[in-house]
């Protein structure tokens, strides 16, 4: 699993809006 990228994604979708 790679836990950091999803962290990742989510930040990004976060920080987008």
């Amino acid at each position: 699993m790679i836990w950091p990228y999803c962290v990742n994604s989510l930040r990004g979708l976060l920080r987008e809006v």
